[in-house]
């Protein structure tokens, strides 16, 4: 746990809150795991679309890639994500990094996890390794 947190700290990772469903299970899980790398990387794309709100035009971008390569057949999360792109930035923001069960949901299919590059994810997912 100790190299965990001086990893997470020299990345500059902040504990923000913690996302626990049920405080009865405490054992470790790959899927929990994934979850938490996942929202890290969508706080971190958040953080940069704060500082650049033209980043959510390349969100766009990314899922209208998506959308052709699956035409005719639309996946009911494609629509989803085109009619939360939408929405007010807020809104936009607030959904990708909720700590509920649709917002993990959610991250699983994301058109932002793209926008972050290999070497920054790499680093948070080294940080959130067990």
């Amino acid at each position: 746990m100790r190299a965990m947190r001086a990893r997470k700290k020299s990345l500059g990772l902040k504990p923000v809150t913690r996302w626990v469903e049920n405080a009865q299970v405490s054992r470790y899980s790959d899927h929990r795991l994934a979850d938490v790398r996942s929202l890290a990387i969508h706080v971190v794309v958040a953080e940069q679309i704060l500082r650049n709100p033209a980043l959510l035009r390349r969100a766009e971008e990314v899922l209208n890639g998506w959308v052709t390569t699956r035409m005719p057949h639309l996946d009911p999360w494609l629509v989803e994500w085109q009619t939360l792109l939408q929405r007010p930035v807020a809104e936009v923001l607030g959904a990708m990094t909720e700590l509920t069960e649709n917002g993990a949901r959610l991250r699983q299919s994301s058109p932002f996890a793209p926008l972050l590059g290999a070497a920054h994810r790499k680093r948070i997912r080294e940080a959130l390794r067990p």
